[in-house]
């Protein structure tokens, strides 16, 4: 008998060191066997760096973890990741996978999982990376061998990215950490659940309906495992500060149907609750806000949700006499009053309405209110919405805690109102539109430190009705600089709600304006020689489905060490591109007749393209305000007279707006009547060689050169110089690099 117990225990031993060393011996090519015939079976590549078997760390349980997981997209989603994960591991009941015929997982834990989950506008999903295979169903067993138990699972420091490109749809989650006790072993048990997540956003056609917001849940569900029915029993959910209470239950009728019966109400009535949902007031010292007000929040899910159908839904805010103020502010919001109901009998998501009959306040008894009833949202959106109201911007930096050093003031009226159907915009049909109002603006004044100068508007209008928005007698002050703009913009309610062209004629005048302010100082990376023109820009990328006309009447305009007088001419801008048509100007002591255009598309570079007739312009100040005659005709500092002439250009930019100069290309035929070379040196180093005393620092008469600049270098044709009574025939070039070819 002794020897029996001996022989047992010496299997037993040998079978438990089998299974703890065969992992171990054989780890590397189990790893990546596992690794190939997984990535067989995937449109994606599985990786990761290591897989651990052990009994100790949760003795008597045998754990199982996988480091360092990653899923990698392929087309097309080429390149995405689709799960990274820091840590998997899984503990479980020995016995039960030995000799059970149900395994029982103790416990499931997964660190820092990272997933990025999108959905193509042709409905293309990037999770699904399993490639439909032909099965056949008569195989199918009803049961599996096994079945698994889980008791416990925990999800630390999450982040889930979710973009639907086919609903204009976005979601962010940050730091999410869940956990759930149950026994899912059986078929009817509670699911003990808490969660929170540090920041969630949601996005929906570029309107953001939560931002960065918080959200803690502790929910007690009742697992219906047989029916797959789940009901709430106990739960609190907060959104921010806003505490939700939910009732009813949850069920999957199939696989692709589910059936809902909810209610949920706000389980305080605070009306400081409900505010904690407006990003700005929550971010700023939301726990030392005053406020007052009740809050009532009901509503209620009910029905089949299914791909054909949505279920019923009601919801239902009301604020009454609400009022808030911050610590230490002087000014307080009162008499917030809120009425809005959100339903849909259920069937089809175009049966909901939205209906917000009341949004009034009042700021130091300016009263301000908004109307906005929503019918019909898919197939033919029917909009009734009006906002009227009186805003003393003085008084924004006595209501709300607003940056150090920022001034704000004047006055902005408004009364507008809107009804239709967007179908009416479509068809421009705009006698079935109700489109009127105006926005007047008296006395503001903005200064920021972001702000290079103050911005000043003493008046302005806009007047808006369904054919177009006028700009009447709008002045501003830009520090010492003036404008005055008139004009209108038509196609407006299609642009904004149809994404159709902006289209618009304006008119600018102004006697006086400095650009310097609105530019950043700095030399630009590279240059060896210090330059006078460092006054660095950057790529401005124009906005497509804009269609402006612009006429400017400028009488003088300082830009750098540059000042124009007399400016006038077109701009258009359409298709991405600002057309220059017939400007005009005095710059130089001279004058400037010009046609060209600017665009920006990246990743394109900026590219500008220019047809100029220039006369009496001074050679001495065009040395000194152009670095591309510095760079290209160095000679110019040494002459002394005037150059007329035609010439185009055209060239890339760089990130500073500066020519990329292996892309310069320019033309032009030159006339210099009389000029005269100081102190040329290679000219008089000549004049000593020959002995001939006027060709030092000589006058010039009758110059007519032709040029081209192509590939870095300035290549002149040749051209006839009178130098007193010596006729002189020069040609050449010389490049970037400085060299001379004459």
């Amino acid at each position: 008998m002794k020897k029996i117990l001996i022989t047992v225990g010496s299997l037993v031993l040998l079978f438990i060191a089998a299974v703890i060393l065969v992992p171990l011996l054989f780890k590397s090519q189990i790893v990546e066997l596992v690794k190939t015939e997984a990535n067989k079976n995937i449109n994606a590549t599985l990786d990761f760096e290591d897989v651990g078997l052990s009994l100790i760390k949760h003795f008597p349980e045998l754990t199982v973890s996988i480091d360092k997981l990653h899923i990698i997209n392929k087309e097309p989603f080429a390149g995405d990741t689709l799960i990274s994960l820091e840590e998997f591991q899984a503990s479980l009941n020995l016995q039960s996978l030995i000799m059970g015929d149900q395994i029982e997982i103790v416990s499931i834990q997964m660190v820092k999982p990272q997933i990025k989950a999108r959905i193509l506008k042709d409905g293309r999903a990037n999770w699904d990376i399993v490639p439909e295979a032909e099965i056949d169903t008569t195989e199918i067993e009803t049961e599996s061998a096994y079945n698994l138990a889980v008791r416990e699972y925990k999800i630390s420091d999450a982040q889930i990215i979710f973009v639907d490109d086919s609903t204009n749809m976005f979601i962010e989650i940050n730091g999410l950490y869940h956990e759930g006790k149950g026994d899912f072993g059986q078929a009817l048990f509670t699911l003990f659940t808490q969660t929170s997540i540090d920041a969630l956003t949601l996005k929906m056609s570029d309107v953001s309906y939560l931002n960065k917001a918080e959200l803690t849940v502790k929910a007690d569900l009742e697992m219906d495992m047989e029916n797959m029915k789940f009901s709430f029993v106990e739960n609190e959910i907060c959104l921010n500060q806003l505490g939700l209470n939910f009732d009813g239950w949850i069920a999957l009728v199939s696989d692709e149907n589910i059936e809902l019966d909810l209610t949920f109400k706000a389980l305080k009535t605070d009306f400081k609750h409900i505010l904690s949902m407006v990003p700005y007031i929550y971010q700023k010292d939301f726990a030392d806000l005053k406020a007052e007000g009740q809050l009532a929040l009901t509503g209620t899910v009910k029905g089949l949700y299914t791909k054909e159908q949505i279920p019923s839904f009601d919801i239902n805010l009301n604020v009454s006499d609400g009022m808030f103020q911050y610590p230490e502010m002087p000014a307080s919001v009162e008499n917030v009053q809120v009425d809005l109901q959100v339903n849909n009998p259920g069937k089809t998501p175009d049966h909901t309405i939205v209906n917000l009959d009341k949004l009034h306040l009042e700021i130091l008894n300016e009263p301000l209110d908004i109307k906005l009833l929503v019918k019909t949202p898919v197939s033919d959106p029917f909009i009734d919405a009006s906002f009227t109201g009186s805003l003393n911007l003085s008084e924004v930096q006595n209501l709300l805690p607003v940056e150090e050093k920022i001034e704000l003031k004047g006055v902005i009226q408004s009364n507008i109102k809107f009804k239709g159907n967007m179908s009416a915009i479509e068809k421009k049909q705009v006698d079935r539109l109700t489109f009127d109002g105006t926005v007047i603006l008296s006395d503001i004044e903005y200064a920021a430190p972001d702000l290079p100068v103050k911005v000043q508007i003493p008046e302005g209008k806009l007047s808006l009705a369904p054919q177009k928005m006028s700009l009447e007698n709008f002045n501003m002050l830009l520090g010492d600089s003036d404008i005055k703009v008139d004009g209108f913009l038509e196609n407006f309610l299609e642009f904004a709600l149809e994404d159709q062209t902006l289209k618009g004629k304006l008119a600018i005048q102004s006697s006086y304006f400095i650009v310097d302010p609105w530019m950043t100082e700095e030399e630009e990376e590279g240059e060896k020689e210090k330059d006078k023109d460092t006054t660095v820009l950057e790529p401005v990328e124009l906005p497509d489905k804009v269609e402006f006309l612009i006429t400017a009447d400028l009488k003088k305009i300082v830009f750098d060490n540059l000042t124009l007088a007399d400016a006038k001419g077109k701009f258009l801008l359409k298709d991405r591109t600002l057309k220059i048509i017939d400007l005009g100007a005095d710059l130089l002591q001279g004058s400037m007749t010009a046609n060209g255009a600017y665009s920006y598309i990246p990743p394109a570079k900026p590219h500008v393209t220019f047809d100029m007739k220039i006369t009496q312009f001074d050679i001495p100040e065009m040395y000194r305000t152009f670095n591309t005659v510095r760079k290209l005709a160095p000679i110019a500092e040494n002459l002394r007279g005037d150059i007329s002439g035609d010439l185009d250009l055209h060239t890339d930019l760089s990130d500073s707006l500066t020519p990329v100069w292996s892309s310069l290309n320019s033309k032009g035929s030159l006339n210099i009547p009389r000029a005269s070379i100081d102190g040329f040196e290679p000219l008089n180093k000549v004049a000593d060689k020959l002995k001939i005393k006027e060709l030092r620092n000589p006058t010039i008469t009758d110059f007519n050169p032709s040029y081209e600049i192509k590939d870095g270098r300035f290549y002149l044709d040749p051209t006839d110089l009178n130098i007193d009574k010596y006729q002189v025939t020069i040609s050449g070039s010389n490049g970037m690099d400085k060299s001379l070819d004459y």
